[in-house]
């Protein structure tokens, strides 16, 4: 019987064979894809959008241009009124041997002393609106409290203070060393529109170390162009993420005078004898308040005198380990009078 072998297929027509096949099924795809009612459909994966950025709230404060200028020593003898509350008790002070203290020239040297006025009704109801939104305000006398007193305003010092509830406080990094924590500071405070982008800040820890739950800073916005030397904006924050107290000094100044730097050892001798204008301690009235001063500093503090609120040069007498600092007057001894 004769065998029939299947036909082998030749290069030749293999090379003829395989693009026609090809056309067909291109064809078949094509007719698929464009069959009535079957539209084809083109899928594509999402890209995932990222977080919006907060936009930062306006800033707060006017422009201000610094007052005008009067002649020197145009204020005559400044007489300060006693801060009102009750009167510290008796300081105990000593002196460091390594304390820092001004240097001996810079007695004679001009400071200005400055007529001020309080912020404006608007500026202060726009930092209530960002720090205690939706809360009515309680004024009694020269202090106005939101939020059961959580947010104060001292129109006598142009002050306010705030301790946030809650995350209200939320930074938006979290803080785990002195730079990170001036960093975190600066970026809410411009966010809360209550300093611009880029400010100079300084900070340091105030936790006592690893006794303390988180670690704590203070990081201080000093004052720029046009504001008062008083002014002054300083957040506590906290390796927990949170803000947990913000005070805020800023007058608004009417008109400067310079006047002469005084002695710090003049201001020292006052001290001694157990007087000072004012103190910051955290302790009752009349507990007797041991201070060693480890630090002499010139700086600027609102002050009530008998014509009205005003910025002054003072002495800050502190104690770094306590937290505690007083206050005396830096002018000479001829142009102010203690109370």
């Amino acid at each position: 019987m004769r065998r029939f072998d299947s036909p082998r297929l030749t290069p030749l027509t293999a090379a003829l064979l395989i693009p026609a096949v090809l056309a067909v099924v291109l064809a078949g795809i094509w007719l698929t894809s464009h069959a009535k009612g079957t539209p084809s459909v083109a899928v594509s994966t999402p890209t995932p959008s990222a977080a919006p950025t907060p936009v930062p709230m306006a800033y707060v404060w006017p422009q201000e241009s610094g007052g005008i200028s009067d002649p020197g020593r145009a204020y005559g003898r400044i007489t300060l009124v006693r801060p009102p509350g009750p009167a510290p008790g008796r300081i105990e002070p000593t002196l460091a041997v390594d304390a820092t203290v001004p240097p001996a020239q810079l007695a004679g040297k001009p400071d200005f002393v400055e007529r001020i006025l309080p912020p404006d009704p608007a500026t202060v109801q726009a930092i209530a609106a960002r720090l205690a939104p939706r809360s009515p305000g309680s004024t009694s006398g020269a202090t106005t409290i939101w939020l059961n007193g959580r947010l104060q305003y001292d129109a006598d010092r142009s002050a306010f203070s705030w301790q946030p509830l809650g995350n209200r406080g939320t930074l938006p990094l979290v803080p785990r060393d002195l730079s990170t924590a001036v960093r975190a500071a600066v970026q809410w405070l411009s966010g809360e529109g209550l300093t611009e982008a880029f400010v100079p800040a300084v900070g340091r820890q105030v936790s006592r170390g690893d006794s303390a739950a988180f670690a704590t800073w203070r990081v201080s916005v000093p004052h720029g162009g046009g504001e008062s030397g008083a002014t002054q904006t300083t957040l506590v924050v906290s390796a927990n993420g949170l803000v947990s107290r913000l005070d805020i000094v800023h007058p608004t100044v009417v008109a400067r005078s310079a006047y002469p730097l005084g002695d710090w050892r003049d201001a020292w001798t006052h001290l001694q004898a157990g007087s000072a204008y004012s103190v910051d301690a955290g302790v009752g009235a009349g507990v007797p308040i041991p201070l060693r001063i480890d630090s002499v500093q010139v700086t600027s503090r609102v002050v009530q005198t008998d014509r009205g609120p005003a910025v002054i040069p003072m002495y800050a007498f502190a104690d770094s380990g306590a937290g505690a600092t007083a206050y005396l007057p830096a002018l000479a001894a001829t142009d102010y009078t203690l109370p």
